[in-house]
């Protein structure tokens, strides 16, 4: 391919760049890869440069192929699920590790397969967001002292702030419900207490088997600028460069993007609406704090230890929160608080039921080799904890459980039994708010979040 062909390719295509830069490489396969790269450097200088003005304008992608949250699919959600989009403008360049390895530079973006066009996948998204989010729970416990590590009330806290992460993102990786080698980054963290702690309330309250989906999923972005960097990496001993420039593909100052996530509150929800609400108020609070960190001070992207991938205090237009919400109740409901229910055993998960794995299927307790033979075909052992677990569930089955279940099944036969009522559930209301600054996000939340703990939002 000659250069006059290029020349014309980029007179007839001229926001096709990603293509020339594929055929301009084919024809110069003969060449060294370093020796292709100064001749495509050196064209870009014969015909109309592309970098000359630090970035251009890439390829403009329709809405309808975007990608971008429709807010009007709240109405189709469960209760209590919300959409939100921050429009953005980046204060730093992005990078990223583009996964084509036939390009003209060694370090290009990550791009979208069929457009090319740079981009935020939405795993990324998923990955930078959990990472600030673990590291505002790290930074929380590693600045109390050692009395306050001590506390029962700061250790509650850590455990359900890990909790809520897994809530959040689902099952955190390389941990099991049984594993005794507490190997991983927060267990080393909060202490071997902690992690047997978080365990036992993660298979009890969350999963039994420790597995679950979390209530996140992010939406990718896509840019419509490029530009380049250049780092020149120096030998620590010698203060002298190792290998010269490196160019590396990037984002620039003042791109536009859109970061968009939906919750859904799928899973378990507690034993009551109330704690269902709660629940939601403090995710959506964790989520303001976690995803402000992570625009603005940890960032997103590769590099972001030396300052790249963070996002300007003022958005690029309003960002909007959706919210499927039910209207506030009246006052004379909000004034009396529900009680709060005591703890049950680990043994119970209702007042007078058994928990699944030392229930039978009539509801009486499993003999203790029944218990065992349970526990083998689940791959688990048979140890001192579930031992003491099961004898605690014994003496209560002795002490009133049977009396319990008796009762019960008298009063079932005696009753007639009730039809079927359709629960008359309260309006469903979709609530809108708009800011346009993070800290006005964070101020938006929080009213939001208040709302929900009383019972509604207005």
């Amino acid at each position: 391919m000659s250069l006059d062909y290029y020349a014309s390719l980029k007179k007839n295509k001229p926001d096709d760049e990603p293509h020339l830069a594929y055929l301009w490489y084919e024809a110069q396969g003969s060449k060294s890869k370093d020796e292709i790269r100064s001749s495509w450097q050196e064209s870009l200088n014969v015909v109309d440069n592309p970098w000359q003005n630090k970035h251009f304008d890439f390829c403009q992608i329709p809405d309808s192929f975007a990608f971008t949250l429709d807010a009007s699919a709240i109405s189709w959600l469960p209760r209590f699920s919300f959409m939100l989009q921050i429009p953005f403008k980046m204060r730093k360049p992005y990078l990223s590790k583009g996964e084509d390895n036939f390009y003209i530079m060694e370090n290009p973006l990550c791009r979208e397969k069929v457009f090319k066009t740079p981009m935020v996948a939405a795993s990324s998204w998923k990955g930078a967001l959990r990472a600030a989010m673990l590291q505002l729970l790290v930074r929380w416990w590693t600045e109390l002292d050692a009395a306050e590590k001590e506390e029962r009330s700061n250790r509650k806290q850590f455990v359900a702030w890990r909790l809520q992460l897994v809530r959040l993102f689902g099952t955190e990786r390389s941990v099991d419900i049984d594993d005794k080698n507490y190997n991983q980054y927060l267990d080393k963290i909060g202490g071997k207490h902690q992690a047997r702690w978080f365990r036992r309330y993660l298979r009890r309250f969350i999963s039994k088997n420790g597995f679950l989906a979390g209530r996140l999923y992010f939406y990718p972005t896509f840019f419509e600028k490029v530009a380049l960097e250049v780092i020149n990496p120096h030998d620590r001993k010698t203060g002298t460069s190792q290998r010269g420039p490196i160019l590396l593909e990037c984002v620039p100052i003042n791109a536009a993007g859109s970061f968009s996530l939906l919750y859904v509150p799928l899973g378990p929800f507690g034993k009551s609406k109330e704690t269902h609400r709660e629940a939601v108020a403090q995710d959506l609070l964790l989520l303001a704090e976690g995803i402000r960190a992570m625009l603005t001070l940890y960032g997103f992207g590769a590099k972001t230890s030396s300052g790249f991938g963070v996002v300007e205090e003022k958005l690029n237009g309003k960002g909007k929160l959706s919210l499927k919400a039910v209207p506030p109740p009246e006052e004379s409901e909000s004034d009396s608080a529900p009680e709060e229910s005591e703890e049950l055993p680990r043994y119970l998960e209702a007042p007078a039921r058994l928990i699944e794995e030392l229930r039978s299927p009539d509801g009486t307790l499993k003999g203790e080799e029944e218990y065992k033979q349970w526990l083998k075909s689940c791959g688990r052992k048979y140890n001192k904890e579930r031992e003491q677990l099961y004898n605690k569930a014994r003496s209560w089955w002795e002490r009133e459980g049977k009396q319990l279940m008796a009762a019960a099944s008298h009063e079932a036969s005696s009753e007639p039994e009730p039809q079927p009522l359709q629960e008359e559930l309260p309006p469903v209301t979709e609530v809108t708010v708009t800011f346009k600054t993070l800290d006005e996000f964070l101020n938006q939340v929080q009213k939001v979040a208040e709302d929900l703990k009383k019972g509604g939002v207005t």
